[in-house]
Order: C-alpha cells, then sequence, then structure tokens
C-alpha cells in the first residue's frame, strides 16, 4: 500500500472569519499518486480540461453526482446519507437531493428532490434521530419531488422533513413559521430531541431564540420555549452560529450570551473583554460541559503577540487554562479550538501549525500538519486540525502543497498519527495538477483549494469526495 515509517517530528488588521470545511470519525488509506490535469469551476458539474482521475483512492467504488455533495450522515446498517445542491449558484430556488447509498456498492436505495424558495443564506442539514433521518431547512414554500408539501405556512418558515432511513418513506413535514429575516441572519442547531432557532429582526430591534420538538410523528411541532433578547442599540448583524450541549446554549452576539437549553432562561451575559478576546475568536472555540476553550491574544514584548489557549467556566467565569500556544509579530485570524477525543487541537495560523493539548491545558505536542519542509515555491494550504479519527483513536491529517505558479503539480498529504505525542504512523501523497485560480465550490459560499475531501466513515468504510464525485473505500 506504500505506507513508510518516519520518526516523529515534533495594531489589530480587519478580522476575516475562515470557515473550514472538515469531518471527525473518518478514516484513510494509502494509496499510490495518480498525476491529473483538472480545472474546477464553482457550481459547476464537469471537470472540462484533461483527465479527470477516476479515482484518487482505490475505490470499491465512485460515482459523479450532478451537484455538490455535502451533509453527509453514515449508519451502522451499511447505508450513507447525502445532500446534493443542484444548483450552479445560490438561486432564489435551490434544489436539493438527498441521497441513501448503499456503501458496499454505492446502489440507490432511494432519493428525493426538495426544493426550498428563497432560502437565502440557509443550508440545509442532515439529522439521524431515533432512526430516523430528517432534514432540516428553510425558506418561503417548500416543494418536495416536484409537488408543494401539504399543509405548509404561507410564509418563511424552517421544515423539519422525516424520511424513514430504510425505505425512504417521507412522513409528516412539520412547517415553523418565522420571519423572513432567518433566511439571512438566522441559525439553527438540534441536541437532544429539541431543535433551536435563533435569528435577528428587521432593523436589529430584538434577537428571537425558540426551540421546538420536531422529532415526532405530531403534524405540528411543539414550542418549547421562546425567548426575546433585545441589543443595546440597533444590532444589524447575523446570529453566526449556535453551539449547545446538555449545559448551555451559547450565542455570540454584542456580548456572549448564555441561555439554559431546557427553558430559554438566560443564564448569563459576558462582555468579550472580560474574556481577553473578541467575538471571532469565542465563535472559533470549543464548549465542553461548562468550560468554554478559545485563543485570546495578548500583548508581549514590544513587537509581540501571545497566543494563549483559555478554558472559562463560563458559570464561574474561572479560569482553568491559560497556556501559551503561539507568538507572532502581530494579530491574526481567529485560531479555531477544537475537540478530538479527550484532546483539545489549536490552529496557530493558516499554514498548518497546531498545537495538541489535553483538556487541563498541558500542552502534548506542537507541529506542522505534516512532516515534511515545503519546497521552494510552493506554499502549504492546511483545512487545519485533523480531519479524521480512525477507530483505533489516531488522526488523520490532510494538507495541500500547492504551487505559486499557474499550472505546476500540486500535492495532497494524508498522515495518520498519533495524538499522545503526534508520532507518524504512515504519510500518503496524491498528486494532481492545479491551474491556479481553480476551486470547488462548496455550498452556502464556501471556495477552497482544489482538494480530496475525506467526508466521512463507519468501522469499515472511508467515504470521500474528489470535485463532485463521491466515492468509497473498504478500510
Amino acid at each position: 500500500m506504500g505506507k513508510s515509517s518516519i520518526p516523529e517530528a515534533g495594531s489589530r488588521k480587519p478580522r476575516t472569519l475562515h470557515i473550514i470545511f472538515s469531518a471527525v470519525a473518518v478514516a484513510a488509506i494509502v494509496i499510490s499518486s495518480i498525476a491529473v490535469y483538472d480545472m474546477l469551476h464553482p457550481g459547476s458539474a464537469t471537470q472540462p480540461i484533461g483527465t479527470f482521475a477516476s479515482e484518487p483512492f482505490p475505490a470499491l467504488w465512485q460515482s459523479n453526482f450532478s451537484g455538490t455533495p455535502s451533509a453527509i450522515e453514515t449508519s451502522a446498517n451499511g447505508v450513507m446519507y447525502f445532500l446534493v445542491d443542484n444548483s450552479l449558484n445560490w438561486a432564489d430556488n435551490t434544489t436539493w437531493q438527498v441521497y441513501a447509498v448503499q456503501l458496499s456498492n454505492g446502489g440507490i436505495a432511494w432519493h428525493h428532490n426538495l426544493t426550498f424558495a428563497n432560502p437565502g443564506n440557509a443550508q440545509p442539514q442532515l439529522y439521524i434521530h431515533n432512526g430516523s433521518l430528517y432534514v432540516i431547512g428553510a425558506g418561503s414554500a417548500l416543494y418536495v419531488n416536484g409537488s408543494i408539501a401539504p399543509d405548509m405556512n404561507a410564509s418563511f418558515s424552517i421544515y423539519a422533513i422525516p424520511i424513514n432511513a430504510s425505505n425512504g418513506h417521507m412522513g409528516i413535514v412539520q412547517s415553523i413559521s418565522s420571519s423572513s429575516n432567518f433566511s439571512t441572519s438566522g441559525a439553527i442547531a438540534v441536541h437532544g430531541s429539541l431543535l433551536y432557532a435563533a435569528w435577528v429582526e428587521q432593523g436589529g430591534t430584538h434577537v428571537k431564540v425558540s426551540a421546538y420538538s420536531v422529532f415526532t410523528n405530531s403534524s405540528s411541532p411543539t414550542l418549547a420555549w421562546n425567548k426575546s433578547l433585545t441589543p443595546p442599540g440597533n444590532y444589524n448583524t447575523n446570529v453566526p452560529y449556535i453551539k449547545v450541549n446538555g449545559k448551555m446554549l451559547l450565542i455570540p452576539l454584542w456580548n456572549l450570551v448564555g441561555l439554559d437549553p431546557a427553558t430559554g432562561s438566560q443564564l448569563f451575559t459576558i462582555q468579550y473583554s472580560a474574556l481577553n478576546t473578541d467575538e471571532y475568536n469565542v465563535m472559533d472555540g470549543a464548549l465542553v460541559n461548562s468550560t468554554l476553550y478559545y485563543v485570546a491574544e495578548f500583548n508581549g514584548a514590544p513587537g509581540h503577540i501571545k497566543f494563549n489557549l483559555m478554558g472559562t467556566n463560563l458559570f464561574s467565569m474561572s479560569t482553568t487554562v491559560n497556556a501559551t500556544v503561539s507568538g507572532s509579530t502581530e494579530f491574526l485570524d481567529p485560531l479555531p479550538v477544537k475537540l478530538f477525543g479527550s484532546e483539545l487541537v489549536v490552529s496557530t495560523d493558516l499554514t498548518g501549525n497546531y498545537v495538541a493539548t489535553t483538556l487541563g491545558g498541558s500542552i502534548l505536542w506542537g507541529s506542522q500538519s505534516i512532516s515534511y519542509t515545503s519546497p521552494t515555491g510552493y506554499s502549504a494550504i492546511s483545512p487545519g486540525n485533523p480531519v479524521a479519527i480512525l477507530s483505533n483513536g489516531n488522526w488523520i491529517l490532510s494538507s495541500v502543497i500547492s504551487p505559486t505558479s499557474t499550472s505546476t503539480l500540486t500535492t495532497q498529504y494524508f498522515e495518520e498519527i498519533y495524538p499522545s505525542n503526534g508520532s507518524l504512523v504512515w504519510i500518503h501523497q496524491f498528486s494532481f495538477l492545479q491551474y491556479k485560480g481553480s476551486s470547488m465550490f462548496v455550498p452556502p459560499g464556501l471556495h477552497e483549494p482544489l482538494h480530496v475531501l475525506i467526508l466521512g466513515s463507519t468501522s469499515s468504510y472511508l467515504v470521500y469526495r474528489w470535485g463532485n464525485a463521491v466515492g468509497v473505500v473498504n478500510i
């Protein structure tokens, strides 16, 4: 398989929020390199230039879909479910297809066409709950397989679409009447048996936060609670996302607002200055029980900025972790903190450097994401943080070494490492030619460098994406 063992490797600028597409609980397999010519245009379902790699992995099967695959779920019954955006752009009426595909042979068990009218930036999501598959989306109307869904609200709504995961039979679609502002300022999250939704009303006069019981056979959702938050003056922005667990529901707004996930009662509102950070780094933090882990930036010696991993108990405001993980001569873009297994991983910059720590803040190791030196004239591009966790607990890392010239060999690396010390188990490379400026389109507007995306896995199968194709490898 080509595996090789390698010894262990050991004044503020405007901020830009970098969204990183990643997946956990996945695996990788070593393959031989393939060199191809390829040009992917945003939203394009074809690869018109040169030879498209038939299978970047030695796949059991690979199929090309007429759109962009995303939002994958896998199940223990040997079936995977995913959404495909069939629009060439983010249009007023966006059609998605939900597929159930046999992992062993690529056979399509069932699929449905779902069209959300005027969805704005609201991208549908998939959830598996009590053996049923749910598609959660939003729009001013919903069409299922070309026909308008019955008994829908006559206004903008959030839809919960239950589907029998085994046979594809669709249950009663539930619609939650919402503000059209949700399409541009709203976010949803699911935890336990509740669907949470939050959005900013027109003019920013208040933020609505609600919880609904939608995972039932009822014809209408049950409102668990509803909360209206009043900003200090007009708040003309959006709800970037919702973090929720059994302890709290977090929304980064003008302050960091915490609500009781069961009742909606306000637990706290914390100014970002009290956390020694700002909204962006909090958004990229990791919530574990009552503790939020994030990166704060401090002025150190003259001309030097320290980046500290902070752990703050949001109920007591006590500091549980304060560990320096990086330094720079200038403030950087938001630094993501992710929880993988029992370790935290901090991306310390956008070229692949990161630090692994325990939940108590003890630094396990720090490294570049790939155990090699980038050749002259190339730049390292990393998804930042592990993109996979194997069943044995090891991590899979992936980086892309891209040329600075217009048309030169690009190489993507995969490596398996031990998370406790960062030592390398094996490393693999996959090479192709990429024209400068080519990119992949991942809805709702995320552009990434051309590379293989590892989407998900079970204990037996790896699922990957290459362009608009989805493939499966036997692990």
